[in-house]
């Protein structure tokens, strides 16, 4: 296979097991080449992706703090758009160690960089894992695979099939000795797999559940602590309005959040935490408004430092969530349940004995689509130039009315500083034009007035004849573009979700950030 590399050679690395997205714009594939990145590689079996509108590879099987894992990793599969990927690795996708001859399933959402253990969550012990074969469907919502028993079934392989929103699987019947190569429908309800006693495929139909739309992400923290990418804080206030488009807090004052900065704990989330029983009031209750309806929540309780003498009784809206106890082996737990709310408030009750709240995840269940808010695609380039199909025009204006139902500019006057480069390496006329922010002393804050809400954002930047950017771009303050480009990979891209409390969805340049240039912008609201 070859592929023309950052410094913008060409050169021939040997690839196998590849897979494409179904629009077709991510190929995935298999590679040990130590050439494809200018980070090199260690000489083991990774996984990477192409995007073919950037032209930029990344190295999907790695941390999500990008340590590369040490581990072979094999199968990757694709969602309809290429947002989620699916593999089996030897290593702990979480922290990169290897664990030879135990190959997991995991799933990672290459937007966030987040990544989930697929069939297996921190509160259960399983046997040693040997999975193949992993498929995830068209949204990234399930994950069909081969899993292979150590006991009691020693040596047969079970499809299973995994749900992403809920964290749990189930396994999928095909009453023989060993089901292997499972394939799955883009909405995840019928598996096909070969069965071993009847030499044959066999198909089992499969319940999906109701389709489901992010609400909110809470994590539990200092204020001065860093919060994860696509997080609200929460430091312990009583319940109000936090100013973020989210009413949410305690029932009462809790004093003990902690950001304990260890090295054990696999990311952020995880490293902060709130007390669920100080001594001074062993049940604690914690709320969200929210609309009424039907909810899935999931929630991380644990403590890197001191797990033990911890027990958990968790519940959401009535229903046991997180139980048992944690120790030097399990430092968290986690669990997911659905629940429906009627009292226009979400409500979590501790019990147990000296439990602590990391974070959680909370989803509204809908059996419909959930209906349109604000949407906005922008483009940035010289008044000029012809605007691509459905593009709103920034000609680097500062901030103000533009007449056509949206409000949205800079700090300061860059209408100099827009280019149309005409150039045949761009796709097309959104690659082609673009606006300097940085040039001639600027250093240029993008706003565009929005409803208070929740966003998710995607922000192409770059330029096509000349490759001197090395990006730090902030959307709300979540880092979205990051790094450098070259003459193989002229453009980065990024989506992010993002929460906007103040009326404007902001975008400026970040430390470290030299000549950045910004292509276009799509904004939509998320429910």
């Amino acid at each position: 296979m070859s592929f023309t590399q950052e410094d913008g050679t060409t050169n021939y690395v040997s690839a196998h097991q590849s897979a494409i997205s179904a629009d077709g714009g991510v190929v995935a594939f298999v590679s040990a080449a130590q050439n494809l990145l200018a980070s090199g590689g260690n000489g083991r079996e990774q996984i990477y992706t192409w995007t073919r509108a950037s032209g930029a590879i990344q190295r999907a099987s790695a941390t999500p703090s990008g340590v590369e894992t040490d581990g072979r990793n094999h199968g990757p599969t694709l969602s309809g758009d290429g947002r989620f990927i699916s593999f089996v690795s030897e290593s702990d996708l979480r922290t990169g160690a290897s664990t030879p001859f135990a190959f997991a399933t995991w799933l990672k959402d290459r937007t966030t960089g987040e990544v989930w253990r697929v069939g297996d969550i921190w509160s259960s012990v399983r046997y040693t894992p040997y999975d193949r074969n992993p498929v995830v469907s068209r949204s990234g919502r399930y994950v069909a695979y081969s899993h292979l028993y150590d006991a009691p079934e020693h040596g047969h392989f079970r499809a299973r099939r995994w749900d992403r929103l809920r964290n749990a699987d189930v396994e999928v019947h095909a009453n023989a000795f060993s089901e292997f190569a499972p394939w799955m429908s883009a909405d995840g309800s019928r598996i096909v797999l070969l069965a071993s006693t009847r030499d044959s495929a066999a198909i089992a139909d499969l319940p999906t559940e109701p389709s489901a739309a992010m609400h909110a992400r809470i994590n539990f923290q200092p204020a001065a602590a860093t919060v994860p990418a696509g997080y609200l804080a929460d430091a312990g206030q009583v319940f109000a309005a936090r100013g973020n488009g989210f009413s949410y807090g305690w029932r009462q004052a809790n004093a003990y959040v902690v950001d304990r900065n260890d090295a054990r704990s696999p990311d952020q989330r995880y490293d902060t935490l709130a007390g669920l029983n100080p001594a001074n009031q062993p049940t604690m209750i914690w709320e969200i408004a929210v609309p009424n309806g039907e909810y899935a929540v999931f929630v991380a309780c644990g403590d890197p430092t001191y797990p033990d003498y911890t027990t958990y009784a968790l519940a959401v809206e009535g229903v046991q969530a997180v139980s048992g106890r944690t120790n030097i082996y399990a430092r968290w737990l986690t669990g997911m349940v659905d629940v429906v709310v009627s009292d226009g408030r979400l409500t979590l009750t501790s019990g147990g004995y000296n439990g602590k709240i990391c974070f959680l995840d909370i989803y509204r269940l809908s059996g419909t689509p959930p209906p349109s808010g604000f949407t906005a695609d922008i483009n940035f380039q010289p008044a000029a130039s012809p605007a691509p199909t459905g593009y709103a025009v920034d000609s680097g204006l500062v901030f103000g009315a533009r007449g056509n139902g949206l409000s949205y500019g800079w700090s300061g006057s860059l209408s100099a500083l827009t280019r149309d480069r005409n150039s045949t390496r761009s796709p097309d006329q959104r690659y082609d034009t673009l606006i300097l922010t940085q040039a001639n002393g600027a250093n240029g804050v993008w706003e565009i007035a929005v409803p208070n809400g929740r966003y998710q954002v995607r922000v192409v930047g770059g330029d096509p004849s000349f490759y001197d950017a090395n990006f730090r771009l902030n959307v709300e303050g979540t880092l979205a573009l990051s790094g450098t480009v070259s003459s193989a990979s002229p453009w980065r891209e990024a989506t992010v979700q993002v929460q906007v409390g103040d009326g404007r969805l902001t975008l400026n340049n970040g430390a470290g950030s030299v000549n950045s240039k910004l292509s276009f912008i799509e904004i939509d609201q998320l429910p």
